[in-house]
């Protein structure tokens, strides 16, 4: 709580308001998740991050939630759109095809 009050704060003083209304609140929750979100797929794993792209792209389409055989396919397609193997990247389970 303390950082979105702090972060409330700043917001204040960034727009020259006189105080911290809940709208600035809002926008300091929303920054605090963001940051926190981002922090989170910083630390992921190359194998974890091709995994997230491919359950974006499958959201996107509209065809989730998606098993997981659909989830490898679906990286197996992002790996050999940009010349990888499964294998070369350490994906357990994931197929390699040649």
């Amino acid at each position: 709580m303390m950082c979105g009050l702090y972060e409330a704060g700043e917001i204040v003083l960034q727009q020259d308001d006189d105080r911290v209304t809940d709208e600035h609140a809002k926008q300091a929750e929303a920054k605090v998740d963001r940051r926190s979100v981002m922090r989170s797929i910083e630390g992921l794993t190359l194998q974890d991050h091709l995994a997230l792209v491919a359950l974006v792209m499958l959201e996107s389409q509209g065809q989730t939630p998606a098993r997981k055989r659909r989830v490898y396919a679906t990286c197996d397609i992002l790996l050999a759109v940009n010349g990888e193997a499964s294998h070369a990247v350490g994906i357990p389970g994931l197929p390699v095809r040649f």
